[in-house]
C-alpha cells in the first residue's frame, strides 16, 4: 500500500471512530466502534490497490450513514426534549405555576405567578 494511500485509510479510520463516539445511546456508540474496529483489523492486510479503493468507498459511504444516524438521532432527541418542555410548560401554566430554565433545560426556580387579567 502507497503511503498516501496508507494515511488516507488511517484518516477514515480515525474519522469513523471520533464520528462513533457521538452516538448518545452507549449500544449504538459500542456497537458502531466494534465494527469499525472489527472491518478494518479483516482488511489490514489488504495489498490490492484496485481492492483497497474499493474498501475506501465503501468506509466512506459508511462514514456518511454513521454520520446521518448521529444527527438523526441529536435531532430526535432534541425534539422530544421540545416537546417535553412544551407539555411542561403547557401543564404549570394551567396550573398558575411559572419557572425559568438555564441554557442547560435544568430547572432553575418554580414560582407561583400572579396572572391577573
Amino acid at each position: 500500500m502507497a503511503s498516501s494511500s496508507r494515511a488516507q485509510v488511517i484518516s477514515l479510520y480515525r474519522t469513523m471512530l471520533k464520528e462513533s463516539q457521538k452516538f448518545s445511546s452507549y449500544n449504538y456508540r459500542t456497537y458502531a466502534l466494534r465494527r469499525v474496529r472489527d472491518a478494518f483489523r479483516a482488511n489490514g492486510k489488504v495489498e490490492d490497490p484496485v481492492t483497497v479503493e474499493r474498501l475506501m468507498e465503501e468506509g466512506r459511504r459508511t462514514l456518511g450513514v454513521i454520520q446521518r444516524q448521529v444527527r438523526h438521532t441529536t435531532d430526535t432527541q432534541h425534539t422530544e426534549t421540545r416537546q417535553r418542555q412544551t407539555h411542561t410548560l403547557s401543564f404549570c401554566v394551567v396550573l398558575g405555576f411559572c419557572f425559568c430554565q438555564t441554557n442547560k433545560n435544568v430547572l432553575k426556580s418554580l414560582s407561583f405567578c400572579n396572572f391577573s387579567g
